[in-house]
């Protein structure tokens, strides 16, 4: 089994063993954001037109690179918080992203639903009703991530996780609500 998928369903036992391994190299920090890109752009290149090509995934890549570029931010972030760790900083994100696979089977599922050509919004409601669901089971990895590679406290783990999240999600709602035009409906809506 990938240790990507280890990590999705036992991080505590996968990153106790991980850790022991020494990975390196100059890409060692990027490959797995890299992934998350190619994975986030193909989903979303398949849920918009149906289809996928190179042209496509190479444009929506471009487009979409924030997403694993804040990602890849706040896990630094976590990463550099720690100085005692036992493992280096490229090794440290190349694990802390072994932790996406529960956002990229989430994407996988919705661009699958979206080539089945299902058009109602049961597939929109089932997303949204799910999002939570992901991001608990991400944010567990994230803990175990903290506990057993950067060695904190509980107290740490969970400061770190908050904090990772918070940022994630912060920025998400920001980017949702900018594309959206939302508070120039708020305001629309107050002035009713």
């Amino acid at each position: 089994m990938s240790p990507d998928v280890r990590v999705a369903f036992g991080p505590s036992r996968a990153y106790a063993e991980l850790v022991r391994h020494t990975d390196s190299g100059r890409l060692l920090a990027i490959r797995r954001p890299a992934l998350v890109a190619l994975v986030l752009a193909s989903s979303l290149g398949i849920m918009a037109t149906g289809r996928l090509d190179a042209s496509l995934v190479a444009s929506l890549v471009l487009c979409w690179s924030f997403a694993p570029i804040l990602q890849l931010l706040a896990a630094r972030l976590i990463v550099l918080s720690t100085p005692g760790r036992p493992v280096g900083v490229a090794r440290a994100l190349d694990l802390l992203f072994m932790g996406h696979v529960p956002w990229s089977l989430w994407l996988i599922a919705f661009a699958a639903i979206g080539a089945a050509g299902l058009t109602s919004d049961v597939p929109r409601i089932v997303a949204m009703a799910s999002a939570p669901f992901i991001a608990v089971w991400t944010a567990a990895i994230i803990r175990a991530f903290c506990l057993e590679v950067l060695r904190t406290s509980n107290r740490g783990a969970l400061v770190r996780t908050l904090a990772h999240q918070a940022l994630i999600w912060t920025v998400t709602g920001v980017y949702i609500a900018v594309a959206i035009a939302a508070w120039p409906r708020l305001i629309a809506i107050a002035a009713r």
